[in-house]
């Protein structure tokens, strides 16, 4: 029990009571709601998994249970007054929505939250207890009474007085033994009462420990089971309460699991209801799992039922967002899709945040926060006029805003191009926010103390090379007017040749690239028309001021003469990019001088070209997944 010791405890003021709720760790909110006859403890498990893999895990003690207030009254204990006190935690923890997971009695909490308030609930875990239809005609209790009779326990749970006089025969260790290991079903021979029909097991199953038990035990010895079993005593109330919502769908995402031992699993045709079609009518976005174990599934098969909550989790975040966010006085698009460890993605030129969409789905899948900015001057971000306003600092102040939004101290920093350029001196100069970062097709060169960069591209390359051409306001946007923005984006985004971008004296770079005739099968027609139509809002301009800076670039980057980039680093290229076979490129990239001045460096060269992200998708999500693994702190992260 030494996790216990990272779970804070509080009791909140919600609906008119005090909850007792312990909660664990950052992130969105989880809400983990127990059944009877437990505490928040039963989700000890969960809450240590979910906590470690990015999210915010509070799981109270209901109403009635653990050091939670017990009203007297069975009538405070509808279901109207369970979902008031979780509509209270969510305003307490000032989220507008959250995901909720409930197991027996905490799973009706959650049908009936989503029931309610659709618009609180992302998406709902249940167990054991799935959603049945309100019947028109007859009370929950006489609906039950001729299905089960006499003897089953909500019949003989509603004498006020009968339930507690029968478990005070028994200890309460022996009483939470009978119930957290039951195997019998749960209708009790007549004249009997169901608390002497439940057996006493003589030892204990190895999920469960003394202990463990101890920990219930104790707490129903301080508060009774009056309040617990006040929520059956309630049961016909709520159903008439419930007529407004008469035939009502559940219209949130759902997945709902139960044991393949569960004692309701193979009584009263649950099982047939469970797997048919009718749940799935009164319940349309629904997932079925059916595991092994039976009734406390979530204790007896933590890493199942973790693992089956974790994947519902992710997936509901399978839809990429988009927002504008103020960042050092200019407002930056992002794309953004996942929970967990911060991951920026910083695209090149001629490009936008689309360039990552396949690493984007990937690394949000196993278990990161992913934010793909279009950067300055791209796409939905804005577009400061001044070309001045393109220099390194400026977009190493750009991510340090995004980094401080996200209250994130670090982040790992991922980079292609221009954006490899961003990420290297982010973690030149502020390594303190960088956990690792991974640079595609442009490596880290140390910066001449002489000659200047435009200088230094003039002399190896000539006139013809496009980061000359592009230094002239006007120059290339005028020459790239000549063609539809598609015809621009494949001329740049196809460029398969190994030699470095210069045109012959005399023509335009942009002249002088090829309009490949068929596509390669990495990239569609569809994906070019997204870069197009962007470049089409935005112009070329903003993408084209990064090179209008270089000098302003060389002039700023003097304090960091001959300083090295010592953040863990993974540089990845293709060995068909451009420029890798000119002026020793491959020979750096794979020598000591490149690792003298990134010591901490893992160099990766793939088959591919320059737009090495989209071209070999999957090897490069495998990079960098594989890279970001060994830094992270989070355990258990899907494979």
């Amino acid at each position: 029990m030494d996790f216990m010791i990272d779970v804070n405890h509080q009791r909140i003021q919600t609906n008119g009571i005090w909850l007792h709720v312990a909660e664990k760790g950052t992130g969105p909110l989880v809400l983990l709601l127990h059944g009877f006859p437990e505490l928040w403890y039963s989700w000890r498990h969960q809450i240590e998994y979910l906590a470690e893999n990015g999210y915010h895990v509070v799981a109270p003690d209901l109403r009635g249970y653990g050091d939670s207030d017990a009203p007297l009254n069975p009538n405070s204990y509808t279901i109207f007054h369970i979902v008031g006190d979780l509509i209270g935690l969510l305003d307490h923890f000032g989220q507008q929505k959250a995901y909720v997971v409930g197991h027996d009695w905490g799973a009706v909490a959650g049908w009936n939250l989503s029931l309610f308030r659709p618009d609180r609930v992302i998406g709902l875990v249940n167990l054991s207890v799935p959603y049945f239809p309100r019947s028109p005609t007859t009370k929950t209790t006489e609906a039950i009474r001729q299905i089960f009779g006499e003897g089953c326990h909500v019949i003989q749970f509603q004498e006020p007085g009968r339930a507690e006089k029968a478990f005070a025969r028994y200890d309460y260790m022996t009483v939470m033994k009978k119930f957290l290991l039951i195997t019998n079903n749960m209708i009790a021979p007549p004249d009997m009462e169901f608390i002497d029909y439940l057996e006493t097991q003589s030892s204990l199953p190895a999920w469960l420990t003394e202990e463990d038990i101890q920990v219930f035990a104790e707490k129903f010895e301080e508060s009774g089971f009056t309040g617990p079993l006040n929520y059956y005593r309630s049961m016909d109330l709520t159903w008439e309460l419930l007529a407004p919502w008469q035939g009502s769908k559940i219209m949130v995402p759902v997945k709902f699991m139960i044991g393949d031992k569960d004692f309701g699993f193979k009584s009263g045709g649950t099982s047939e209801f469970v797997q048919g079609d009718e749940f799935r009518s009164l319940v349309p976005d629904l997932e079925v799992v059916i595991v092994g174990g039976h009734h406390f599934i979530q204790q007896e098969n933590p890493q199942e039922v973790s693992s089956q909550i974790l994947s519902f989790l992710r997936n509901m975040n399978d839809e990429v967002t988009h927002q504008r966010i103020k960042t050092n006085g200019i407002w930056m698009h992002i794309a953004e899709q996942g929970t967990g460890p911060l991951v920026l993605l910083l695209h090149g030129f001629p490009e936008i945040w689309y360039s990552w969409r396949h690493q984007i789905s990937f690394l949000a899948k196993h278990g990161y926060h992913v934010v793909a900015p279009d950067m300055r001057g791209y796409g939905d971000t804005d577009a400061p006029l001044n070309p001045s306003s393109y220099s390194i600092l400026h977009l190493v102040g750009d991510l340090v805003g995004l980094l401080d939004h996200f209250g994130g101290q670090q982040a790992f920093v991922v980079g292609h191009d221009y954006g490899a350029i961003a990420a290297w001196h982010l973690s030149l100069l502020k390594p303190e926010r960088v956990k690792a970062v991974v640079a595609l097709s442009a490596p880290y060169f140390e910066r001449s103390s002489s000659t200047r960069n435009s200088d230094s591209m003039r002399q190896l390359f000539g006139e013809g090379c496009y980061v000359h051409q592009f230094q002239e306001p006007g120059r290339a946007e005028k020459s790239f007017a000549r063609y539809d923005y598609l015809t621009v984006m494949k001329k740049f985004l196809l460029y398969n040749k190994t030699d470095y971008l210069v045109a012959p004296r005399g023509m335009e770079i942009i002249d002088y690239l090829e309009t490949p005739a068929v596509l390669p099968p990495w990239i569609s027609e569809e994906d070019l028309q997204v870069y197009a139509q962007k470049f089409e809002e935005s112009g070329f301009t903003g993408a084209l001021n990064y090179f209008r800076t270089i000098e302003m670039y060389w002039e700023l980057m003097g304090p960091w003469q001959g300083s090295r980039v010592n953040v863990p680093a993974k540089f990845i290229v293709g060995d068909k990019d451009i420029g890798i076979e000119v002026l020793g490129t491959m020979e750096y990239v794979k020598g000591s001088v490149f690792k003298s001045l990134v010591p901490n460096l893992e160099v990766v060269i793939l088959d591919g070209h320059h737009c090495i992200q989209q071209e070999k998708a999957q090897e490069v999500s495998d990079e960098i997944l594989s890279f970001l693994r060994k830094f992270s702190t989070e355990k258990s992260l899907p494979v």
